[in-house]
């Protein structure tokens, strides 16, 4: 009797066999961990990551802080309450009656907030966190992401929000604002 395997092997056994030969060998990015995917997996833009887990922790939304005291690098998860610079924009977007949502998560981004009839966010960026290299590239990977979902995305600095608050909230919620 002859096994099934797929028009191509006489098994599947060699057909597993055979596919395993032609696996890429790769390193995640993540955990540094080697593992292997189909030729036809790479071509589809995997093989970063080994896993769901280490893709979530690679994009995760924390931000690699070095103490000021003994020099060790820990991470944090980027919200830690209100800014200073959000309780503004919240304020205004109440005095002008508009819904709207705070630090939502939007896939592995949390937003500052969501404006859910208009489809837009707004983002809040302090000096001294988005003026960091790293904070800068996850802002712009942050970016693409939420415009690849339809959503309008408008990042106001802390000096934009002191100096001219009403004018950028009204960018934000005109139907045509662009920055």
């Amino acid at each position: 009797m002859i096994k099934s395997g797929w028009g191509k092997y006489c098994s599947r056994e060699c057909q597993f066999k055979a596919y395993e030969e032609k696996r890429i060998k790769l390193i995640c990015l993540e955990c540094g961990k080697e593992f292997s995917l189909h030729p036809s997996s790479v071509a589809r833009g995997a093989g970063k990551y080994c896993s769901r887990k280490c893709k979530d922790e690679a994009t995760r939304d924390y931000l690699r802080i070095t103490c000021l005291e003994c020099g060790k690098e820990f991470e944090i998860p980027k919200y830690g309450g209100e800014s200073s610079i959000e309780k503004l924009i919240r304020l205004e977007l109440e005095k002008l009656g508009e819904e709207y949502k705070q630090e939502v998560p939007i896939g592995q981004f949390h937003v500052d907030f969501m404006l859910p009839k208009r489809n837009a966010v707004i983002e809040c960026d302090g000096v001294y966190w988005h003026d960091l290299p790293e904070v800068i590239e996850r802002d712009r990977r942050k970016d693409r992401y939420l415009r690849s979902r339809g959503y309008r995305v408008f990042r106001f600095t802390g000096d934009e929000i002191r100096e001219s608050l009403k004018r950028w909230v009204e960018i934000a919620l005109s139907d045509n604002g662009l920055i």
